[in-house]
Parts: C-alpha cells; structure tokens; sequence
C-alpha cells in the first residue's frame, strides 16, 4: 500500500495536515466496520479510536498513513494478543495486527491495536507506524566476476 503526500497537503504546517487527516478519517470511516481477512474479525472505527490516533500522532507520515486505515484494518495480519493489564471489567484484551506500507518512499510497519470489550464490537484503538530498516545489499555475487 502506497500513500504519498499532495501539493496541496506539502503547503499545509503539520498541525493542519493532521487535521484535515483526521476529518478525512471521521468522514470517511467513523462509524464503520472493516472485515481483517487474517482473522476473519468485523472491526469499528469509532470516534475514541480516532481521538486516540489524532492525540498520539506527531509525524506527517503518521498523519497521512490514516487516509488507509481501511485497508490497514483490512489487509493487516495477526501478531499477537494481550490481557487487559488494568483489568476493567468491560475490556476482554487487545488484539494487535501489522500491515506494511509506504508513506512518502519511507517503509513502516502500521501496527494496530484492537480493543476487546465485552458485549460490544471489536474496535480499533489506536495505530502507530514503525520504520522497516532496509540492509543494504552487500553486491556479493552480483558480479560477473567469480568471488573464489
């Protein structure tokens, strides 16, 4: 998945570009469910998931990368699953998905967090973008030349 930044979007300050990502996002998605075709989960964005994605998020990528989510939600694969470490009674647990993408030629891993809670959807909590370091190539064998 590929998201890149606009000329329009490039003009914007970084607080204004988060904005106008986060109304795209609350038009978009609030309200609405994602199937994850890894784990077969329906999964509701609602407005706290939002809320905790704009108070956390501090990168333009990060900013940008939201106009995605549902294909992060969609596309994203299961690592792991997790209690409650709080232990409120309403919260089974978290589930927390990876997807890869590309923000601006840079490479991240989105990883996702869903909330459990009892008696209501699978909601998305929150997101946050970790950079996929690329080795470079050592050029071993690559040449027409034998290397022994």
């Amino acid at each position: 998945m590929y998201i890149i930044e606009t000329e329009y979007e490039r003009k914007l300050t970084d607080r204004e570009l988060k904005k106008k990502c986060f109304m795209y996002a609350r038009e978009n998605y609030q309200g609405k469910y994602f199937n994850n075709t890894d784990t077969g989960l329906n999964i509701l964005v609602s407005r706290d998931g939002l809320d905790e994605w704009y108070n956390k998020t501090k990168s333009r990528d990060q900013a940008l990368s939201i106009k995605k989510l549902d294909k992060l939600l969609e596309n994203s694969m299961l690592i792991s699953l997790s209690d409650d470490n709080y232990k409120r009674q309403y919260v089974e647990g978290f589930i927390y998905l990876s997807a890869s993408c590309m923000v601006n030629n840079s490479d991240y891993n989105a990883i996702i967090t869903i909330k459990q809670t009892k008696g209501n959807p699978n909601k998305f909590y929150h997101y946050y973008l970790q950079s996929i370091k690329i080795e470079p190539h050592s050029g071993y064998g690559t040449s027409s030349e034998n290397p022994i």
